[in-house]
């Protein structure tokens, strides 16, 4: 695919915040976090902002991460897939990444998280 997407999230107790920028000419049908990959991945939906006049597709927002999402997010085993038209099992896949930042005298530390290409 010629088209690129950036994103970030950050997990907080079990809510993931994400914010996810394509370029604007990739037109998603919709954009998902799956996994693991096997046994067959749960879909979590993401939902996109109105498309500005950034150049790019935004999706931010916030998701309940329930069940076992949790630890998989945490151990790497999550990732995007944005799906369009032209390609029905997904254009663009980025793993979801654990990245630690120590933020002093915080108790519970959770990581940040990037999406980063496969």
């Amino acid at each position: 695919s010629p088209y690129h997407g950036t994103g970030s999230f950050t997990l907080e107790s079990n809510f993931l915040t994400y914010n996810l920028a394509l370029d604007a000419g990739l037109r998603p049908t919709h954009v998902s976090i799956f996994g693991p990959a096997s046994p067959p991945p749960n879909e979590l939906a993401l939902a996109a902002d109105s498309p500005g006049n950034s150049g790019f597709v935004i999706y931010r927002g916030q998701i309940n991460l329930i069940g076992a999402k949790v630890e998989e997010l945490r151990r790497g085993e999550l990732y995007v897939n944005v799906f369009t038209a032209l390609h029905l099992h997904g254009e663009l896949r980025g793993s979801i990444l654990p990245i630690p930042i120590p933020v002093p005298n915080a108790p519970g530390i959770q990581p940040v998280i990037s999406v980063s290409p496969k």
